[in-house]
């Protein structure tokens, strides 16, 4: 047996090497990148070492599955299932984890789900961006995830595109317009693609600015709010933790995520984690304002494919290329361009407000991650940041020979 001097000496020393351990943590602690221009702060060991402490001791709240009531099923995924249920009184949604045999990853997903919750909702309780997250409960077996249920929320974006594309309601319900329009002008088109994703990426930059990856933007994962005029980012059983000590969630050889929607790097890169959840971003964007990518995915597959084969992932060059038939032999570029791209078009070349929207597209689906616009980037752009907002005084502006690198018009897509 250690004598009383033996064992305090093996204690002060072990306590020396978690201190040691914290500060050189939180020394190399990866905080999300400041905005382009922006200097970069310096590293504060004492507030790195409290936020890689609280994403180490983030505790989950125990719910008391007794009280927890199952009912019918909201949608089943790949890796568990969603259902209404009461918690007590209150109306609440419960997700459950696949058994192993079915998935063997499941479990690991849903824990890394409920910690995630956990630290976004604590760092912005009440966001209209996030889905209320109340904790975890054991019900029948099994662990199950819970939520309170948002009265407004009860449409995911998918919806309004599929199988009959309603863009009036959904942008009714974002506020774009009055809840008497069935129909939209060129003009609200306009205002809603901007409300969308500015919306959009105002979820994706609360989520980044925590240190958090979502890795599956879809359509599917987006809550229409109509009470906040507002997109809800749910299901984080994809995500990771990249902005502290531990990264949760994450494997370099390892990454859940849908197909259609991922960049084309597919495993999230480490030296810019945030980027990969913006070229989904713009995807989920194009979805919904391009027509004959509205009610069905088939489009928006020729899309990714043309763009890695004729584009060379260059959105630019794709559309460059199908505008003068550059390389595609005798096709036609009605033939090339994905379907219903006229008005569209006609969006991003009219008017400096629908070039700078062409500018940040093209910004976020940049092929290599490292040059991609990062959320925060992109809201305090011209587009959606406010400058340029004014296209008469744009235009007097680019009468007076401003140059293009300043009002971003220059990458303006070809016309024919």
């Amino acid at each position: 047996r250690r004598s009383s001097l033996e064992i305090a000496t093996a204690s002060a020393m072990k306590t020396a090497m978690i201190a040691s351990c914290f500060v050189a943590s939180a020394l190399a602690l990866r905080l999300p990148p400041p905005r382009m221009g922006a200097a970069t702060p310096a590293i504060d060991v004492s507030s790195a070492a409290a936020a890689l402490l609280t994403s180490v001791t983030t505790p989950v709240t125990t719910l008391d599955g007794r009280a927890l009531s199952l009912g019918e099923t909201i949608g089943n995924g790949t890796f568990g299932s969603v259902r209404w249920a009461q918690l007590g009184a209150e109306l609440v949604v419960a997700k459950r984890a696949c058994a192993p045999s079915e998935q063997q990853y499941a479990a690991d997903y849903l824990e890394t789900e409920a910690y995630l919750n956990t630290k976004l909702c604590r760092a912005a309780p009440g966001s209209r961006h996030l889905a209320p997250f109340l904790g975890r409960c054991e019900k029948d077996g099994a662990a199950h995830l819970v939520w309170a249920s948002c009265p407004g929320a009860t449409r995911d974006l998918l919806s309004y595109l599929e199988p009959s594309p309603d863009v009036a309601a959904l942008a009714r319900d974002l506020g774009v317009v009055g809840d008497g329009v069935v129909a939209l002008t060129a003009a609200e088109e306009a205002a809603l693609a901007k409300t969308l994703l500015r919306e959009l990426l105002s979820a994706l930059a609360l989520v980044h600015a925590e240190g958090v990856v979502h890795r599956d933007v879809k359509p599917e994962n987006l809550l229409v709010d109509r009470r906040t005029h507002s997109l809800r980012l749910i299901d984080f059983g994809s995500a990771c933790e990249m902005g502290g000590w531990l990264k949760r969630g994450f494997r370099a050889d390892r990454g859940p995520c849908s197909v259609l929607y991922c960049p084309p790097e597919e495993l999230l890169d480490e030296r810019t984690p945030w980027t990969y959840d913006v070229f989904s971003a713009a995807l989920v964007w194009l979805r919904a304002i391009v027509p004959h990518f509205r009610a069905s995915e088939d489009e928006l597959f020729r899309f990714r494919r043309d763009l890695r084969d004729h584009g060379k992932g260059s959105v630019e060059r794709m559309f460059a290329t199908a505008l003068t038939d550059d390389d595609y032999g005798t096709s036609s570029a009605d033939e090339l361009l994905p379907g219903g791209w006229e008005r569209p078009l006609a969006f991003f070349t009219e008017g400096q407000q629908g070039r700078l929207a062409w500018r940040l597209l093209t910004a976020m689906l940049a092929h290599e991650p490292t040059k991609r616009a990062t959320a925060a980037d992109a809201l305090a752009g011209p587009y959606l940041g406010g400058c340029g907002a004014d296209d008469a005084a744009d235009a007097a502006a680019d009468e007076a020979g401003a140059p293009c690198e300043d009002d971003l018009s220059c990458a303006a897509p070809p016309v024919a």
